[in-house]
C-alpha cells in the first residue's frame, strides 16, 4: 500500500435509485460471492482432519514502498514480517515426523515474484536456503494483491499434488497504482478480486489474510469502509480461513502461531513465558501435564544471541541429540554456512510430566507459547457374548 492522495474510493449510489456504478458494483459482488459460497457447499469435502495430510503453504509478503521506512512512517522497516515467516516455516518443518509439509514464497508490490518455490520442509539444509531466499526483499513499488493472488493460483495449478493447500497473505492496506484509474478499472479491479476469490472457495483452499496497521492505514477511509470488510469476507470464505490486523509488526509472530494452529490442529495452553531478560538470564518453571503424545515449545526472541536451555524435572537436558526431540530455527548450520535467528521450535515426543526448567541466557525479550497434542485414547474391546452350547440349540 503506496500512501497517496490518490485514493481509490467509489462515487455514492444515491439511493440506488438508478444503476449507478456503485449499485452494480454492489451487485456483482453479492452474486460473485454467493456463487463462490454454493460451490463450496455443493463440492464433495476432504475426510481428511487437520494434522493428517501434508501442507502446501503459500505465503504471500508484500514488499511495496509502504512497508519501509518512509518520511518518518512504515509498516515493517525491521523487517519482522520475516522473522514471523520464519518462525511459521521452522514449525511446519519439525512439526511432525511422517508428515512432509512444503512452503512457497511470493513477494509482491507492483508485481509478483516466486522467491521461493514450493520446497519440503524436511531439514535444517532445506530451511536454511529457503530462509536465505528471502532474508534481503527489495523494494518493490506500489500494491497489486490480485497479481500476488493470481500468481499463487498458477503456482497451485502447476504444481497439483494431493497435499492441503492454503494461502497466507500479509499486506499493510489497499491496492494502489502509480497512476489514477476510472471507476470502470476499480470496479473491474474488486470484480476480479472476488472471481479469484470464488476459485479458492471452489478449490477448497483456505486463505488467511494480515492486515498489518500504522497510523496512515489508520486514517484511509478506503481501507475502513472498503478494503478492511473485504479482506474479512475473502478470509471467512473457505474455512479455516481468518482474517487478522496486526497492530504493530510485533504482533505477527503471535498471528502466525494462531495461524499453524488452525492447519495443523495442533492444541495450545497459550503463551507461557512473555518478559524482558536481565542480563543476567533468568530462569523459570514449565508444567508438562501427563499424558501428551507431543509438547512443542515455539519460542520467539528479540536478540537471536539469546540461548535457551530447558531440563525436565529429572535434571536430563532436553536437546535434539535425543531420538524424541526435534528442533528448528535458533542456530541454523548448513554447507553455506551457520545463521542465527530469533526463532526456534522445539519438539518432543511423549514428555515426561513434571516442572521442567527453562533458563535463558542473554538480555532481550522473548515469548514462548507451549502447545501439544494428547494422548489418543486406547479403544475399549467391546464385550463379546457367548456363543451358546451345544446343548441349549434347539
Amino acid at each position: 500500500m503506496e500512501s497517496t492522495d490518490k485514493h481509490l474510493s467509489f462515487a455514492p449510489a444515491k439511493g440506488c435509485r438508478q444503476w449507478s456504478l456503485g449499485c452494480l458494483l454492489i451487485v456483482l459482488l453479492f452474486v460473485g460471492l454467493l456463487c463462490g459460497l454454493l460451490t463450496f457447499l455443493l463440492k464433495p469435502r476432504s475426510v481428511s482432519a487437520a494434522g493428517e495430510e501434508p501442507l502446501a503453504v503459500w505465503l504471500l509478503i508484500d514488499n511495496s514502498n509502504s512497508m519501509y521506512e518512509k518520511d518518518g512512517v512504515g509498516s515493517d522497516p525491521d523487517l519482522l514480517r520475516l522473522d514471523a515467516a520464519r518462525l511459521f516455516l521452522s514449525y511446519l518443518g519439525v512439526d511432525e515426523q511422517d508428515l512432509v509439509h512444503q512452503a512457497g514464497v511470493i513477494f509482491f508490490g507492483t508485481g509478483a515474484e516466486t522467491v521461493v518455490p514450493l520446497t519440503p520442509l524436511t531439514d535444517d539444509e532445506n530451511r536454511a536456503a529457503l530462509f536465505s531466499q528471502i532474508s534481503d526483499p527489495p523494494r518493490m513499488g506500489w500494491t497489486d494483491h490480485l497479481v500476488a493472488l493470481q500468481l499463487a493460483q498458477a503456482q497451485i495449478e502447476a504444481v497439483g499434488g494431493k497435499n492441503r493447500t492454503a494461502i497466507i497473505l500479509l499486506t499493510d492496506g489497499k491496492p494502489e497504482w502509480p497512476n489514477t484509474i476510472t471507476q470502470e478499472q476499480q470496479a473491474d479491479y474488486l470484480i476480479a478480486l472476488h472471481a479469484q476469490s470464488a476459485q479458492f472457495v471452489a478449490d477448497q483452499i483456505p486463505l488467511f489474510i494480515i492486515l498489518l496497521s500504522n497510523q496512515t492505514t489508520d486514517q484511509d477511509e478506503a481501507i475502513s469502509n472498503i478494503w478492511r470488510p473485504l479482506w474479512a469476507e475473502m478470509s471467512r470464505a473457505a474455512p479455516p480461513g481468518r482474517f487478522y490486523v496486526a497492530r504493530t509488526a510485533g504482533d505477527l509472530p503471535d498471528i502466525y502461531h494462531d495461524i499453524v494452529l488452525a492447519l495443523t490442529g495442533e492444541e495450545s495452553a497459550g503463551v507461557v513465558m512473555d518478559m524482558q531478560v536481565p542480563d543476567g538470564g533468568v530462569e523459570a518453571t514449565l508444567n508438562v501435564p501427563t499424558d501428551l503424545a507431543q509438547l512443542t515449545l515455539v519460542i520467539s526472541k528479540s536478540d537471536p544471541a539469546q540461548q535457551v536451555y530447558v531440563e525436565t524435572e529429572d535434571g536430563r537436558p532436553v536437546t535434539a541429540v535425543s531420538p524424541s526431540v526435534r528442533r528448528a530455527g535458533g542456530s541454523v548450520h548448513s554447507l553455506s554456512g551457520g545463521s542465527e535467528h530469533a526463532e526456534e521450535v522445539w519438539v518432543i515426543e511423549e514428555p515426561p510430566a513434571g516442572a521442567w526448567r527453562v533458563r535463558i541466557t542473554g538480555p532481550g525479550e522473548i515469548t514462548i507459547w507451549q502447545d501439544y497434542k494428547p494422548q489418543r485414547p486406547i479403544p475399549t474391546p467391546t464385550s463379546v457374548p457367548p456363543m451358546p452350547t451345544p446343548s441349549a440349540i434347539i
